[in-house]
């Protein structure tokens, strides 16, 4: 196993339950030829949740009307504890099995291209999942962002970057549109030779944001890419930024 393979499983965005919940999907029957297109290309698509994909924005958001419809059909208004999640393999098991699963499909889906719709019309090949405003992005605003002008704030705060996966893939983007959790800082070792080590860490390595680094790896960060992190000296010196000190 190379580097170049951990790279590609910390950033899997292969979605293991849509493996269960787009067959499910595809065997309804279906007489709408949008609908029914619409079921071929979820059959031909890799399930994965990678930004700009069409089918990985359909599926998501078939994936959270499931488990919204079915919080709202399954638990009292009244329920003492707040229940605002499922498990996604109870949800898929309880589907499975469930006398209206048709039904249960059905809605989701129809729920999802209608938004899909919404916000982007009715152009199939204009569907995306990763989007900077209203779909899968992260975007960090500091803790002090509301306190201060609108010229500090554009220093502290990153920009809109589009982003794939969720919270069931490998590479853990949460499952909010706005990305709030995951990993933020990601290492690679190659103990056969340190220099081949890899990492990321976002935003930057600065806490300074006058200083050039408080956010220059935000970019990298984003596309799940990686900086080399080199051990020998020899490779240091090649890299190491020279620091005046005036006295």
């Amino acid at each position: 196993m190379t580097t170049h393979d951990m790279e590609a499983l910390q950033t899997d965005y292969q979605s293991l339950p849509a493996r269960a919940i787009i067959p499910m999907i595809t065997q309804l029957n279906i007489q709408d030829q949008t609908l029914a297109l619409l079921q071929v290309y979820l059959s031909e698509w890799n399930q994965k949740l990678n930004p700009e994909s069409a089918m990985a924005g359909l599926y998501v958001l078939i994936e959270r009307y499931l488990e919204e419809n079915l919080l709202k059909s399954l638990i009292p208004e009244n329920y003492d504890v707040p229940i605002t999640s499922l498990s996604t393999e109870w949800m898929i098991q309880y589907i499975r099995t469930a006398k209206n699963k048709n039904d249960i499909l059905l809605t989701a889906f129809l729920q999802a291209v209608n938004k899909m719709k919404s916000m982007y019309g009715d152009i199939l090949h204009l569907w995306k999942y990763g989007d900077t405003v209203q779909y899968k992005h992260v975007y960090i605003q500091h803790a002090l962002s509301k306190t201060v002008n609108e010229y500090v704030r554009q220093k502290i705060n990153t920009p809109n970057k589009i982003r794939g996966g969720n919270g069931n893939t490998v590479g853990s983007t949460g499952d909010n549109d706005n990305q709030t959790s995951g990993a933020s800082f990601r290492i690679i070792i190659d103990c056969g030779d340190w220099d081949l080590a890899k990492s990321i860490n976002s935003p930057g390595q600065s806490g300074n944001h006058d200083n050039r680094h408080y956010k220059d790896l935000f970019e990298l960060w984003a596309k799940n890419e990686y900086f080399p992190l080199y051990f020998s000296k020899e490779k240091i010196n090649t890299v190491t930024e020279k620091v005046i000190v005036m006295k």
